[in-house]
C-alpha cells in the first residue's frame, strides 16, 4: 500500500493540485475518436461473411507483433483486439465498443458469438496475442 501512495496516488494528487499534465502513460487510454473515418476504402467489401476494405485487414493476413502495437495504448490495442469480431459481424454489448464500430461503414452487426472455428489462424493467433495488451 506504501509503494502505491508512493508511485502512484502522491505525485497524481500533487499533479492534478498544481494542474500540471500528467504523461501519457498515466492517462487513460481511449477508444479511438469515432468521429474519424477509419476505413481504407468507401465501399468495403464482403467475403464468407467478414468485412474487407478497412485499416483492420491486416489483423486477417498476419500475426501481430509487439511493433506493431508499441505506439499503441491499451484502449487501442482493445479497438484491435475487437476490429477483429466487428470485421466477422459480433454484435457488442459494451456501449463504447458499440458505438465505435457502429460508426464505421463496414460493421454489419449480425451474430451474438463468434466462435474461433469462424476465424483464420491469424486472426485467432491476434485475439490472443492482443488480449495480452488490451488493460
Amino acid at each position: 500500500m506504501k509503494s502505491f501512495v508512493k508511485k502512484i496516488a502522491l505525485p497524481l494528487a500533487m499533479a492534478l493540485i498544481a494542474g500540471v499534465a500528467l504523461p501519457v502513460s498515466a492517462q487513460i487510454p481511449s477508444i479511438p475518436n469515432k468521429n474519424r473515418s477509419t476505413t481504407t476504402n468507401r465501399y468495403p467489401r464482403e467475403r464468407n461473411g467478414v468485412a474487407y476494405g478497412t485499416q483492420y485487414d491486416w489483423l486477417s493476413m498476419r500475426n501481430a507483433t509487439v511493433n506493431d502495437i508499441a505506439h499503441l495504448d491499451a484502449g487501442q490495442v482493445r479497438v484491435l483486439k475487437n476490429s477483429i469480431y466487428a470485421r466477422h459481424g459480433y454484435i457488442f454489448n459494451d456501449a463504447r465498443l458499440k458505438s465505435y464500430f457502429s460508426s464505421q461503414s463496414w460493421y454489419r452487426p449480425r451474430k451474438r458469438e463468434i466462435p474461433a472455428s469462424e476465424m483464420n489462424k491469424f486472426e485467432q493467433y491476434n485475439v490472443v496475442f492482443l488480449k495480452k495488451y488490451d488493460h
